[in-house]
């Protein structure tokens, strides 16, 4: 009998002692397989590179605006394909087709075939995103150099091969059932919700109509979409507001609301306290 690994274990071993990253995004719940959920580390980009390009509101809607369309183009075609990001990395893209069904893609990224087209390209978006070019080229020491494309999309068919193996031999259900898509979401918004996220982003990402997510996602959880992206925020704040000195609005801005007077008005609705009485209730040293 074949014994199978959980999929976690496959990509520890090329992402723990390489510069490139192998990570799988789902697109039809095939991921909630018990040895398919992986983390969200690997279902999403996590590169010090990624997480400075995606450090400013412009520079997070340019990587999601880019990723939307990879996704889209693998759903599209079925097919392999290749190709820069907007911030100038490299990126294999390969979907995982089942039955004529794009379930997934395994993409293989932070590889830098051209670091001075890497480093054009970068500056140039940097830009348009208002993050520092300097701190961001820094970070191209840390990708993956590629002199043999082939070497990298053989290890993306082999996780994709081994996707549909496992699929194949514990078939899944996934006519009909959206419950994975409110989980991918909610995990998405616990790693996301210092950023701007939208609802009708999501949906978009995922091929919903946004109206049925929306009603889906609050009829599973007893909460709006935004409510509680909203709720993670407050969280963050609450921490902030009792570990640190910084201003209202610093504490604001850096767990994802866009101006004070919004945050002021979600946290007296949800706490019946303004953010400066709250902070005052904190024990003195």
């Amino acid at each position: 009998m074949q014994e199978f690994i959980h999929l976690s274990k496959l990509l520890n071993t090329y992402n723990s002692l390489n510069k490139f990253l192998v990570s799988v995004t789902d697109l039809s719940g095939i991921m909630s397989h018990p040895l398919l959920d992986i983390p969200l580390r690997e279902r999403y980009h996590t590169k010090k590179f990624c997480d400075i390009a995606k450090s400013t509101a412009n520079g997070y809607r340019h990587c999601r605006r880019c990723r939307r369309f990879a996704d889209r183009k693998a759903i599209k075609t079925g097919e392999l394909f290749c190709g820069y990001c907007v911030h100038g990395l490299y990126e294999i893209g390969l979907p995982v087709v089942v039955g004529g069904k794009v379930l997934a893609v395994v993409y293989v990224g932070n590889l830098m075939p051209d670091k001075a087209f890497a480093t054009e390209k970068a500056e140039k978006t940097c830009q348009k995103t208002g993050v520092d070019p300097k701190i961001l080229t820094a970070e191209l020491e840390d990708a993956q150099p590629v002199t043999d494309l082939q070497t990298y999309i053989d290890i993306a068919e082999t996780v994709s091969s081994y996707i549909k193996l496992v699929f194949k031999t514990f078939p899944q259900d996934l006519g009909g059932n959206a419950h994975w898509v409110i989980r991918e979401m909610k995990m998405y918004a616990r790693e996301n919700f210092r950023n701007p996220i939208k609802l009708s982003d999501r949906a978009k990402h995922y091929g919903f109509n946004e109206k049925y997510i929306g009603r889906l996602f609050k009829s599973t959880t007893d909460v709006s979409f935004s409510n509680y992206v909203n709720r993670l925020r407050l969280n963050h704040a609450k921490n902030l507001l009792l570990s640190t000195e910084k201003s209202i609005i610093e504490v604001a801005l850096d767990s994802g609301f866009e101006n004070v007077t919004y945050f002021n008005r979600c946290f007296k609705r949800e706490l019946g306290l303004t953010p400066t009485e709250f902070r005052r209730q904190r024990p003195m040293d």
